[in-house]
């Protein structure tokens, strides 16, 4: 049986804010890899469900994302779109397809004290500069859901070794500007990524480490901030049976605006696989003391494999 290169479906939120599947499940990509013909071409289609609560200091908000992703696989090559259809309940939310909006930002910080302000001089410039520039968050309903942004990527995959213990993925994608800024749902930009992930299985220990970089175009709402930055991940977790793994994930996301500090996060997760084409994640993830990211959020994923 022919298994393809299945990204982060299973994993919390891939990357944060990055391409949607960037996150190397390393056991199947090892399989594909090594038992897979170099000019095989098949398809198939990927559907993930997602619910993560969100809480913050004075109110908590649910999403719940549905990703549609038909995928070809030709070799070691895996194109695939991502399309995912979202709903948020809570009115302020992350959304885990992309970084907060700049008027996001300075809707959150315009709420913090003189003291907490005095606290962190990051947060204050970032107040200062919403300020001066006359940046406000504009209110979002309660309740909103629609389609997201659209993502394409392709990747190239290469065993590094006979065994297939070591795997590396060199990839590209876009991310269209189809989901609708105002509910929150898009980020108003078209975003040109790559991507980089090494991945290992060996006996009982499987990870991977990923590092894009991301380019952002277009979008009112990203103003005189960066137009790019950097991303990574690193992923490592304990596999005794195979369909059974734990593990910790820590994401770093440099920050599109120059006045906040990176979101540094972890995220401890348990992945289950029953089947060949059934994956099923939970997880809690902490964001540290990122102004505007969630005190806490947990939640879990279930995706079928065609």
């Amino acid at each position: 049986m022919k298994l393809r290169l299945i990204f982060s479906a299973l994993c919390a939120s891939s990357v944060l804010f990055s391409a949607a599947y960037s996150c190397a499940e390393s056991s199947t990509l090892n399989e594909r890899l090594v038992t897979t013909e170099s000019n095989d071409l098949s398809f198939g289609i990927d559907i993930a469900a997602s619910r993560a609560h969100q809480e913050f200091d004075t109110d908590s908000a649910d999403l719940t994302t549905v990703d549609l992703v038909p995928h070809l696989l030709y070799g070691n090559w895996d194109f695939s779109i991502d399309v995912p259809w979202q709903h948020a309940e809570g009115g302020y939310f992350v959304n885990d397809k992309f970084q907060p909006r700049l008027d996001y930002a300075c809707g959150r910080v315009a709420q913090l004290g003189a003291f907490v302000l005095a606290r962190h001089p990051k947060l204050a410039a970032l107040n200062q500069y919403c300020q001066a520039n006359g940046i406000t968050a504009a209110p979002i309903d309660n309740s909103v859901s629609g389609v997201g942004d659209i993502t394409a990527f392709a990747r190239y995959g290469v065993p590094l070794d006979a065994e297939g213990i070591w795997l590396l993925s060199l990839g590209g994608g876009y991310k269209f500007a189809s989901g609708d800024e105002n509910k929150n749902l898009g980020s108003g930009t078209r975003n040109a990524l790559l991507e980089a992930t090494l991945a290992t299985k060996y006996e009982w220990l499987v990870g991977s480490v990923t590092a894009g970089y991301a380019w952002l175009s277009g979008g009112d709402n990203y103003y005189q901030s960066r137009s790019s930055y950097g991303y990574g991940v690193a992923d490592i977790g304990l596999q005794p049976v195979s369909w059974f793994t734990a593990g910790c994930e820590f994401d770093y996301d440099q920050s599109y605006i120059e006045e906040r500090d990176a979101v540094k996060k972890t995220t401890l997760y348990v992945r289950l696989r029953p089947t060949d084409h059934i994956g099923i994640k939970f997880y809690s993830s902490d964001y540290g003391s990122a102004e505007g990211y969630p005190d806490r959020e947990y939640g879990g994923s279930l995706v079928f494999m065609y």
